[in-house]
């Protein structure tokens, strides 16, 4: 139950959000899935041909560079000790690495310390939300260990003099 609907379907009969990212992952999946079962299948004899097949799928699939390259190096190295015989063989270490690669957390980078400070000046058109976006921002960089200052001016020469006010020391547009 996400978001307070306990079924897969509003109120008014349409889909939510939740259900139609999973059913678009379960077919991206059944696609993968499917790509690797028929090189596995066409082939009796697990060589090299078969695992460049295999990390092209992967890499089609969108699975990653990095991940990919794990996968793939992991499969090789135990088809060198002969840890691999067979399809089943390389299903079984594929979907190894994939959770060992799921459940891994990573960890998040250390700030470092700056050498000196540093100054953001962020320019934009009214109204865009410069102004919450840096506000919101501003507890993850303390978190970091940073100190953070925000100061807001605008200065009357940035803008037109038409929607300046005009002072005793600004005589406004002549």
């Amino acid at each position: 139950m996400l978001f307070n609907k306990p079924s897969e379907r509003s109120s008014d009969g349409k889909v939510g959000l939740l259900e139609r990212m999973k059913k678009a992952l379960g077919a991206t999946k059944d696609r993968l899935v499917a790509r690797i079962e028929s090189v596995l299948a066409a082939e009796t004899e697990i060589n090299d041909a078969v695992l460049e097949d295999l990390e092209g799928i992967l890499l089609g699939a969108d699975v990653g560079v990095r991940a990919t390259t794990r996968i793939m190096d992991e499969i090789r190295q135990q088809r060198k000790k002969q840890l691999i015989h067979s399809s089943g063989d390389v299903r079984s270490a594929i979907r190894q690495q994939l959770l060992a690669i799921l459940e891994t957390r990573p960890t998040p980078p250390r700030a470092q310390p700056l050498a000196a400070p540093q100054v953001w000046m962020v320019v934009g058109v009214n109204g865009t939300g410069k102004r919450p976006r840096l506000a919101s921002s501003l507890p993850a960089w303390r978190k970091q260990g940073r100190t953070c200052w925000y100061a807001h001016q605008i200065h009357s020469a940035l803008l037109p003099s038409s929607s300046w006010p005009s002072g005793p020391s600004d005589p406004g547009p002549t």
